[in-house]
């Protein structure tokens, strides 16, 4: 009982944010700022999904993640869209892509090597940091996408040029390529340290220890 009610608490504070974040969404809607509505929207579903498959028991989502994830979006819309940092810095929103190009080929990895492990499925590393890469580089087509459309119907300026949007995918893919092959690695050296104590990352061995037991 101890446990269940332990998992139940345990990411009370990400759902908290989450539910903060849908009201400002849906203040932000109501005084006609729809793209910082859209924006808070979208990452409020990203940081609900992990926890739905944490709850349900399909994946198991490290803390640090989610939290990667708020400060991410913290950066990207108090600090980029309200603090005006993407006009004052032009470097401001090219190193965001990068950096969450890296975050996301990092956490892709880490599943699709867990599975195969727990599975015993034969996938070689190079094939699992490719489908990571892909995955990284489908996000940031689905963004672009996204940033097209809100400029497209609520007449924003999300894509200045054709220029900033092969940049941006380009930016993606190379973070996508640097966090792919640094999460691979890092929990290759976690399955080898695994058996001895110290010397592991606890939080890599958390979250191999907690899927496998789904």
């Amino acid at each position: 009982m101890k446990t269940t009610n332990h998992h139940k608490t345990k990411y009370r504070t990400e759902r908290s944010i989450s539910a903060l974040l849908i009201v400002a969404s849906a203040i932000s809607a109501l005084f006609f700022n729809i793209k910082i509505a859209l924006i808070l929207g979208l990452f409020s579903v990203l940081i609900l999904v992990p926890l739905l498959l944490r709850n349900y028991r399909i994946v198991h989502i490290p803390r640090v993640a989610l939290w990667s994830l708020l400060i991410f979006s913290f950066c990207a819309i108090i600090l980029g869209e309200l603090g005006n940092f993407y006009e004052k810095y032009g470097w401001y929103d090219a190193l965001l892509h990068f950096i969450s190009a890296v975050l996301i080929g990092f956490v892709a990895v880490v599943p699709l090597m867990i599975l195969a492990r727990k599975h015993s499925i034969p996938a070689p590393f190079k094939l699992i940091v490719l489908f990571a890469i892909f995955a990284t580089c489908t996000v940031g087509v689905i963004w672009e996408i996204f940033e097209h459309l809100v400029d497209m119907y609520f007449k924003t300026n999300m894509q200045p040029s054709l220029s900033d949007t092969m940049d941006d995918l380009a930016l993606d893919l190379s973070g996508g390529i640097f966090g792919s092959i640094l999460g691979a690695w890092t929990l290759e050296k976690v399955y080898k340290l695994r058996q001895e104590p110290g010397k592991a990352d606890e939080v890599l061995v958390e979250t191999i220890e907690e899927n496998i037991q789904l």
